[in-house]
């Protein structure tokens, strides 16, 4: 499937030892912020609004302090007409607390029957730990890591703006292209990213898929690393939302682990394929902020299908680090956007419960798995197959349920059976 892709030398590249350093780094340092633009139905008094919004949100005023529900403001977008935008503080990914907040805001939004159009989009920042003057970061940025983020954002365009389409008309999947220009000017591969970040600001101020004009650069490594990726549409459903940023911060392990080989690039062929299918669905279109689809086939959408489902299991290994679940529900999104399924007359309750539910009950189940490795309920068994159909008998399920589950928990946290025990067990990460 990445047959097409290739490496170029002009930055050279980083040994092992230096990418495990900035895996370990942004692992520890790297916070993701989420804004989340919504439409406010015209019946209703904005300042009302707004109160009720500050009242349920207790928004904290700063990008310093995380305040009770993790929202940073509450602000009015001028692209929205009668419209807000939440903003949150930039904190480590985790999936629960992503979820959890993404999930107390989408219900406040319901509760005031807000809504999403070809108007509103969701915004994800990534940045590397910086606070007022001073910065995590123990050294400056290869400028490598930030040509590969941005390299994968220009061969993905395609399925990135596919996986967080959310339009609900067939004929409209997605906002125009406007104000979240893809990276098709330039290359990685014959630019610094310097020029890129200047030349793409000059053209299109922030309005891009990848904005970097929050980077700072010192000597052609990056000093201060903020991005914004401005590609998806607002999504009410907090599994898609948490699942779209697990996705970014997963795209920038995987251009760590790219920087030793050079500067990812796509062989010319396939770049003016994939351009000719993403003008298809994301482009200027005929109306009121939407991009027209109508040219989109059932071949072209095959194609998407085929192309980000490749996508996501090759991050797999990236996006299980972070969560199984969002490897899930990505992959899921991949054959089956958000669009689709509010073309096909779905609401956002319905996407969420579809995406999500079955990996609650699972949830539930790998917990009590826990706590039977923690505790040793079930040791003396001479083979795994024995204990595996111990397991499944305490947890009611069948046997080929309790092995996947396991390998679920693996995912997580290392587990090995050990003989002397007759039991699995954890193993301590070195």
């Amino acid at each position: 499937m990445f047959e097409y892709l290739l490496f170029n030398n002009r930055l050279g590249i980083l040994d092992t030892r230096e990418t495990d350093y900035w895996q370990m780094i942004f692992r520890k340092i790297l916070k993701a912020g989420e804004e989340f633009e919504v439409q406010i139905p015209r019946n209703k008094d904005l300042h009302d609004v707004y109160s009720c919004l500050s009242r349920a949100f207790n928004p904290s005023h700063s990008a310093y302090h995380h305040g009770e529900y993790g929202i940073k403001e509450i602000t009015q977008d001028g692209s929205v007409p009668h419209g807000a935008e939440i903003i949150t503080v930039g904190k480590r990914f985790d999936w629960n607390t992503f979820y959890s907040m993404n999930q107390h805001i989408i219900e406040t939004f319901h509760e005031h029957e807000m809504y999403t159009s070809h108007h509103t989009g969701m915004h994800i920042h990534l940045l590397a730990g910086y606070n007022n003057d001073s910065t995590e970061l123990e050294r400056n940025v290869p400028e490598i890591i930030l040509a590969n983020f941005y390299q994968l954002h220009r061969i993905f365009a395609p399925e990135l703006y596919w996986i967080s389409s959310g339009g609900k008309d067939d004929y409209a999947i997605t906002r125009y292209v406007l104000f979240r220009r893809p990276p098709f000017d330039f290359s990685a591969v014959n630019t610094p990213m310097e020029v890129i970040r200047d030349e793409m600001n000059d053209k299109y101020g922030k309005y891009q898929c990848l904005n970097m004009n929050p980077c700072r650069f010192r000597r052609r490594e990056i000093s201060v690393f903020h991005v914004e990726a401005r590609y998806p549409d607002t999504h009410l459903s907090p599994a898609v939302s948490t699942a779209l940023v697990a996705l970014e911060v997963a795209l920038l392990h995987k251009a760590i682990e790219l920087s030793s080989c050079g500067i990812v690039a796509i062989k010319q062929e396939e770049y003016d394929f994939k351009k000719e299918i993403f003008s298809k669905f994301v482009n200027l279109g005929t109306g009121d902020r939407e991009s027209d689809s109508t040219e989109l086939d059932s071949e072209d959408i095959e194609n998407l299908q085929i192309r980000t489902s490749a996508l996501i299991r090759w991050l797999k290994s990236e996006i299980c680090s972070l969560n199984v679940v969002a490897y899930e529900i990505l992959k899921k999104l991949a054959v089956t956007p958000s669009s689709l399924m509010r073309v096909n007359g779905m609401n956002w309750h319905q996407i969420d419960e579809k995406l999500y539910t079955p990996r609650l009950v699972d949830r539930e189940k790998i917990d009590k798995l826990l706590e039977m490795l923690i505790l040793q309920q079930i040791t003396d068994c001479p083979t795994e197959n024995e204990w595996l159909r111990k397991a499944s008998e305490k947890l009611s399920i069948p046997i080929e349920k309790a092995t996947q589950l396991l390998r679920d928990l693996g995912a997580e946290k290392i587990v090995i059976f050990d003989d002397e025990l007759g039991s699995y067990m954890f193993k301590a990460i070195a």
